[in-house]
């Protein structure tokens, strides 16, 4: 099972691809992001998506908690 330590190192790593992408690029690392943040999800039930998103530099999205 992944651990916060897990989340907060793939979060921090998409963080950084963003910051150095292009719109273009900034899309698709957006894309996999959303995807990582369902698997993450679905391998440990404590896995927080928003705080996720907002460590990944997604503040964009809605928290899911307002959905």
């Amino acid at each position: 099972m992944m651990t916060r330590k897990n989340f907060d190192a793939i979060a921090n790593m998409l963080a950084g691809e963003l910051a150095c992408s292009t719109p273009a690029e900034r899309w698709r690392v957006e894309c996999i992001a959303l995807s990582l943040a369902d698997i993450c999800a679905k391998d440990n039930p404590r896995f927080d998506r928003d705080k996720f998103y907002t460590t990944a530099g997604l503040h964009r999205y809605v928290p899911s908690s307002v959905l």
